[in-house]
């Protein structure tokens, strides 16, 4: 399977993005059980606790006290009555919410001695009820000496009992809350250094894989668009996106350089053409020359040899008729001129010197003329 860039930067962002959902998810669980755990103590162990308390104080204060109190004459028998029906009714209602909870086994256990004990109880107080109702000092204190604590004090016990287990369960659901607290916790903090790895693979794929590779093939374009040709361009053979964009960049490299190539094979064509043009130029030139020189050669040499009737009639290039008729006319000229000289020797040499001038400027006027016809001026 081929890893492109973007196909890593998305399992990347997909690795973060997981580990947030469970990080997030971890701590809604946690802070569930957490709350849970603290409900069912609030619910199960706290407020047991108060019914239970409430239970025991009515029985230790409102009952007990009442019953001494109204022996010695603090509580008149009906205020001490009032107070032991408003414990007896206090009783009732927080047992029936108490009975109602969630318990242990060793919770109900205590609750089955509570309850048996519970009868005897309640036997006596309605007993010292009575008798507080019909005002009967002498039963109450008889009551008090002898009834009231061996059945009130059973309940009592076990309901302290139950207390104390409220107490130590509540301990126990606190701390299995905070061991539910502290794996939530060391979930989180793996789930975090996992994200944290998650991360630094995707710093790493955005600064290695991407933008390394990014920078240099940025040198190496703007290289070439420079006209440096021999650059090495990065990331080929890659498979990802780089690797694309590598292979496009190879492809221009490789034809700036078959352009170049082209070019300089064009230009050396060119000025091959160029110097074949020039060379047969140059021969042409130099075969009109040749041409011109042995036509007024011998005309030259006719006029040295005293014909003065000699012309160049010869078939010469345009560029050299004006020689011939400047060369002619001048023979002609001198020839008419030669009779006042004083022999005709001396005419001759004249003439033929003339001629030979004229021939030499006229020769290089009209080679002169010709090259720049062929470009070389």
């Amino acid at each position: 399977m081929v890893w492109t860039i973007k196909a890593r930067l998305l399992g990347c962002l997909a690795a973060l993005g997981l580990a947030i959902v469970i990080i997030g998810l971890a701590g809604f669980i946690a802070n569930g059980v957490a709350n849970q755990r603290m409900q069912s103590v609030i619910v199960d162990r706290v407020e047991p606790m108060q019914q239970l308390k409430t239970v025991s104080d009515m029985y230790a204060v409102n009952i007990v006290d009442s019953a001494h109190k109204a022996r010695s004459g603090e509580l008149t028998m009906d205020q001490a009555a009032a107070s032991v029906a408003a414990a007896r009714a206090a009783i009732a209602s927080n047992w029936k919410a108490y009975s109602a909870t969630q318990m242990t086994d060793e919770e109900r256990a205590l609750v089955a001695k509570v309850e048996a004990a519970t009868p005897a109880a309640d036997t006596t107080v309605e007993a010292l009820y009575a008798l507080l109702k019909s005002h009967d000092a002498a039963g109450v204190q008889t009551l008090v000496d002898t009834r009231l604590y061996p059945a009130i004090d059973p309940v009592t016990a076990n309901v302290g009992a139950l207390v104390d287990l409220q107490t130590r369960v509540a301990r126990e659901e606190g701390g299995r809350a905070m061991n539910a607290s502290r794996i939530a916790t060391a979930i989180m903090a793996v789930i975090a250094l996992v994200a944290a790895g998650a991360m630094a693979v995707a710093v790493n794929v955005v600064l290695v894989k991407v933008c390394a590779p990014l920078l240099a093939m940025t040198g190496a374009m703007r290289r070439l668009a420079e006209g440096d040709h021999g650059i090495d361009v990065p990331a080929v053979g890659r498979k990802d996106e780089l690797g694309h964009m590598a292979g496009a960049v190879q492809v221009f490299k490789e034809n700036a350089i078959a352009k170049l190539r082209a070019d300089a094979e064009i230009a050396e064509a060119k000025a091959r053409s160029e110097a074949e043009r020039q060379a047969a130029a140059a021969k042409a030139i130099a075969e009109q020359q040749q041409l011109v020189v042995q036509s007024f050669g011998v005309g030259l040499d006719r006029l040295a040899h005293g014909d003065l009737t000699y012309r160049v009639e010869d078939d010469l290039p345009v560029e050299y008729e004006k020689l011939r008729a400047d060369f002619n006319g001048a023979v002609t000229l001198d020839f008419a001129a030669s009779d006042g000289l004083a022999s005709s020797s001396t005419a001759t040499t004249t003439i033929t010197e003339r001629g030979a001038t004229r021939l030499d400027d006229q020769t290089s006027d009209a080679s002169m003329e010709q090259r720049k016809k062929e470009g070389y001026f």
